[in-house]
């Protein structure tokens, strides 16, 4: 295979979290990404065990096809899997502070939870439920987590789900807690995939 052919072969695979699919599915619904593939990790979210899990699945995968390349998507999950690790040449990792980070600019992220506000995205939402299952949570531990320091719930709309206005309702009346939507739409997180893929290219 020549060198050309070769570049026109080479695969660029984002591992991400579930509750980035709804946003980076619609980024990369587009004739722009025809060299991108997307990979959904199961996240570890403060779970030792599923980090350690975590870290090997993406090991193994940086070990495959050499002319493809790893990028690591996420907030907690890539520090997790490059601490105390050398990563492989072929990985690469996207680690924001705060997952929030991905869908808009920091400080307006952290003005938001300064004024007490628990922020949640469209991804999160739609599985709200599971997510407390995992967590341990019923109805009353639920309530207590989310009161405890929280004034509302602020829900980050990326427009790309029509069930998250019905979804924020259903989890605010769970958790007994006022909620907003605040329209961002998905030009921030389009950024963010467009410097990955852009940097890969080159």
């Amino acid at each position: 295979m020549d060198g050309a052919a070769a570049s026109k072969s080479r695969k660029l695979f984002i591992h991400a979290c579930p509750h980035l699919l709804p946003e980076i599915t619609a980024v990369l619904a587009t004739d722009e990404y025809p060299d991108v593939e997307l990979v959904l990790f199961s996240p570890p979210c403060g779970h030792p065990q599923k980090a350690e899990n975590f870290r090997e699945r993406v090991f193994t995968a940086c070990g495959l096809n050499s002319n493809d390349q790893i990028f690591i998507l996420g907030s907690c999950c890539p520090r997790d899997v490059s601490r105390n690790s050398e990563m492989p040449a072929r990985c690469r990792l996207l680690a924001e502070e705060q997952c929030f980070y991905h869908f808009a600019d920091a400080e307006f992220i952290g003005h938001l939870m300064d004024e007490g506000a628990y922020i949640l995205t469209p991804g999160w939402l739609a599985s709200w439920r599971a997510q407390l299952d995992q967590w341990g949570f019923d109805r009353e531990t639920a309530k207590d987590f989310f009161n405890e320091g929280m004034k509302r719930l602020i829900l980050l709309d990326t427009g790309v789900s029509s069930d998250s206005s019905r979804q924020l309702e259903d989890f605010a009346s769970y958790v007994s807690l006022p909620f907003k939507s605040i329209r961002i739409g998905l030009g921030h997180f389009r950024l963010v995939i467009d410097r990955v893929v852009t940097r890969w290219r080159l």
